[in-house]
């Protein structure tokens, strides 16, 4: 990050991690992409909850330049700085309570409510820790909590039990609610729940293969293997969606390939006209009608490209003529009824792209 290198030149911050960058972009995008089909099941709102790290670290670098590079204090730094205390306390709360609520956000059973409570009991007592401790800033150390009270040194040890409790225990605790509940479940459910199983346990040998480091910045090596672990729950949970057809997810990511296969088209056509025009006609009618007409184009683009990307996907799901003409091309031959029996459900199949 360009804000953090700009600012260890000048002060004492602590180092950027990958499995930050992780833990803030996979899981929200994955979370996302579930409240887009299921916006009430809390699944997707836990696993939103780490896309808090990058404005965390964003405020804290705010409030260290105020307070210990600017020759005046800018507004509103102690904000940055009382988040830069606790904005990483997100994932103490989705650990946890992911695979207690996966997939359909609901806890059936007493034992899973009243594990759920304490997780939830346990992070909050050590966030308020957090939020009151007498400390520095997590990314930039020099900057002081403005909120904290002055001589309450041991919330520091509250706030580490309770993550410790939180994370620990209670992953622990949802990972054996999570192996009753596959070994219980039949059919497609225990596909899915079988998949989170196996996005924990990368998660759980991950960490449990950490290298043992007592310097403060940790080992590279160290990185990429809780970059690893972390990676394990979100692309279950991707996989779950997409091999198990959960959380409606087809249309979000419809659109998602089309943005993404859009936007990339657009930026490099628009990139190759932009330069074209500034080499052979600068500041001309000409290049101004390319770019022009580049625009046009990527507006007109999109339906083609949805449609191509729907052809992909889902088959010719939204043209019932061309299923009927498919299944009948493929029908016509069959000399007998158990042949067209079968030349029929393979021409679905196809046609519908359905396993």
């Amino acid at each position: 990050m360009p804000v953090h290198d700009w600012l260890a030149e000048r002060v004492a911050v602590t180092p950027l991690y990958w499995s930050d960058l992780v833990l803030g972009t996979v899981w929200p995008l994955v979370g996302a992409a579930i409240a887009r089909g299921r916006p009430r099941n809390p699944v997707c709102w836990l696993m939103l909850l780490p896309a808090m790290i990058g404005p965390y670290h964003l405020l804290a670098y705010y409030a260290g330049y105020s307070r210990l590079v600017a020759a005046n204090p800018l507004p509103g730094w102690e904000v940055g700085a009382w988040i830069g205390c606790w904005g990483f306390v997100g994932y103490w709360f989705a650990t946890p309570l992911v695979p207690l609520l996966f997939p359909h956000g609901r806890l059936e059973t007493a034992p899973r409510r009243a594990c759920a409570r304490a997780v939830i009991t346990v992070a909050a007592v050590g966030t308020l820790a957090a939020m009151l401790r007498p400390s520095g800033t997590d990314p930039v150390r020099g900057v002081p909590n403005p909120l904290g009270i002055a001589g309450w040194e041991w919330l520091h040890t509250v706030m580490f039990v309770c993550a410790a409790t939180a994370m620990l225990g209670g992953s622990c605790a949802a990972a054996v609610f999570l192996v009753l509940r596959t070994r219980a479940a039949t059919g497609v459910e225990r596909a899915r729940l079988q998949w989170l199983v196996l996005g924990g346990l990368l998660m759980a040998f991950s960490f449990l293969s950490l290298p043992l480091d007592d310097a403060e910045q940790p080992a590279l090596v160290g990185d990429l293997v809780m970059l690893m672990g972390l990676l394990g729950p979100p692309a279950s949970v991707a996989v779950a969606m997409l091999r198990h057809r959960l959380f409606d997810v087809e249309f979000v990511l419809g659109r998602a390939i089309v943005f993404t296969v859009l936007s990339a088209v657009v930026l490099g056509v628009y990139a190759a006209v932009v330069a074209g025009a500034g080499l052979i006609a600068p500041g001309s009618l000409a290049g101004t009608c390319l770019i022009a007409f580049t625009a046009l184009l990527a507006a007109n683009g999109r339906g083609a490209v949805q449609a191509a990307v729907d052809r992909t996907l889902f088959g010719h799901r939204h043209d019932p003529y061309a299923v009927v003409a498919h299944v009948g091309r493929r029908v016509a031959p069959a000399g007998e009824p158990a042949e067209a029996l079968q030349h029929l459900v393979d021409a679905l199949r196809h046609a519908l792209r359905l396993p």
